[in-house]
């Protein structure tokens, strides 16, 4: 029960990024694939193509930055103790998803097109109307791969 209540108040408080549909309460594969249709579907309808980029974090929970990770934990100028953990977090618990999602939770921050993400793979697309459009594209390619 704890872990629901948990969740809830990161869901109530908007901690998690709107983007984001893994390990997400309410949120799944599914609802990710309907909300990226009806976005793509309108694009098509308005006579834009859409490029698409598909992205996947290689060992995505095994190279989390630690102190990235806990900067974004911190709350209030808090933190909690400290115990000793050598590299990445723990996978097949409910802590490592939700950390893994809190670390990418700020990703779509700095883009202008559009990101749907689901755990650790990224679509990241965009209308293409004109060539300002490409470019803006492969900037935000450029910055997520930085």
């Amino acid at each position: 029960m704890d872990k629901l209540v948990n969740l809830n108040h990161m869901m109530n408080d908007d901690l998690f990024c709107y983007v984001q549909h893994g390990f997400v309460p309410r949120r799944s594969c599914t609802t990710q694939l309907l909300v990226t249709l009806e976005r793509w579907t309108e694009l098509l309808d308005d006579g834009d193509p859409v490029d698409v980029i598909y992205l996947g974090f290689r060992n995505a929970f095994d190279t989390i930055t630690h102190r990235r990770l806990i900067n974004k934990l911190e709350v209030n100028g808090k933190l909690s103790t400290w115990t000793g953990i050598l590299s990445g977090i723990p996978q097949g618990r409910v802590l490592g998803s939700i950390l893994f999602v809190l670390f990418i939770n700020d990703l779509p921050d700095d883009i202008t097109c559009t990101a749907k993400i689901f755990a650790d793979d990224t679509k990241l697309f965009q209308g293409i109307s004109s060539h300002e459009d490409c470019l803006q594209l492969q900037g935000d390619l450029n910055w997520l791969v930085d």
